[in-house]
């Protein structure tokens, strides 16, 4: 009983109500009220702030979230470990990643997995670099496939990828084998998920670029597709646009930028993310 209220506390704090909670809970959210109010006796402190702005946690709460996620993951393997006792092999994963990797990685490596471990269901999300570091914090998703920024403990590199400048076909430097990086602020730049932290606004910090942002966009094809209209020059990691067929021109920067791919997971990941983390292990030397 304990270990639903804890679920049920996560929940409340994805969708930061009771009602939003309890419609996908199938509970009333007077029920939940009073569910979280128990928690909180049992534990004797507050967990959360209850306004007419919406709920969020109480200081106590947030320290002791780390460990009701704990919590939560360690039940979720000793459930699986005991399936895996009695001879079954069943469990969930909840995957976090990248828009890139979603749609060039993600699809193969998920029907190989399953075709291993038909028992096992997998759920996808994606989202910004920031966004999934965020779900994997509050412990929304399991792993995420993203980009590295610093040393992470517990993270597989699976490929640096260089990062790529798009060019209309008609533009004066798309016969160029590499794009000298100051030159970007030369031209007008359509800006792929300002304030996301994604690859290329993490380089043009680094760099320090002046870059004339005329145009911003929240979806990669987007941007791609102002480009090959001519608004503007862009720039994303090579997997981005490994599959689409426009009048834009990829070429590297110069000199050359790589951002490394691969993903995070926990230490205590439960039995059937171990079994996914293996498998990607023999996988990636496949794709690479």
């Amino acid at each position: 009983m304990q270990a639903t209220k804890y679920e049920s506390l996560i929940k409340i704090i994805e969708l930061g109500s009771f009602s939003g909670a309890a419609e996908e809970l199938g509970y009333t959210p007077s029920g939940l009220n009073r569910m979280m109010s128990a928690l909180e006796e049992d534990l004797g402190i507050q967990i959360l702030n209850r306004t007419k702005k919406g709920i969020s946690l109480t200081d106590a709460g947030k320290e002791v979230l780390p460990i009701i996620q704990n919590i939560i993951y360690l039940e979720k393997s000793l459930n699986e470990k005991c399936d895996e006792i009695k001879g079954l092999i069943k469990g969930n994963i909840k995957i976090g990643t990248i828009y890139s990797i979603a749609s060039i990685w993600i699809p193969e490596l998920v029907g190989n997995f399953k075709k291993l471990y038909p028992g096992i269901t997998i759920s996808v999300l994606q989202g910004s670099h920031q966004d999934l570091n965020e779900w994997f914090e509050e412990g929304k998703v399991d792993l995420i496939f993203t980009t590295k920024r610093e040393d992470l403990d517990h993270w597989m590199t699976l490929k640096k990828d260089p990062v790529m400048v798009w060019l209309p076909e008609n533009h004066n430097k798309a016969d160029y084998s590499h794009f000298p990086i100051k030159d970007l602020e030369n031209e007008i730049y359509i800006m792929n998920m300002p304030g996301a932290d994604s690859d290329a606004e993490y380089l043009t910090n680094a760099e320090n670029l002046n870059l004339n942002v005329q145009y911003t966009s929240l979806d990669n094809y987007t941007t791609y597709r102002m480009v090959e209209a001519g608004l503007g020059i862009s720039m994303n990691n090579s997997l981005m646009s490994q599959n689409w067929n426009g009048k834009v021109v990829t070429i590297p920067l110069y000199p050359e930028t790589f951002v490394e791919l691969g993903i995070r997971y926990r230490e205590n990941g439960s039995p059937s993310v171990k079994r996914l983390i293996e498998t990607i292990k023999k996988w990636k030397d496949y794709i690479l």
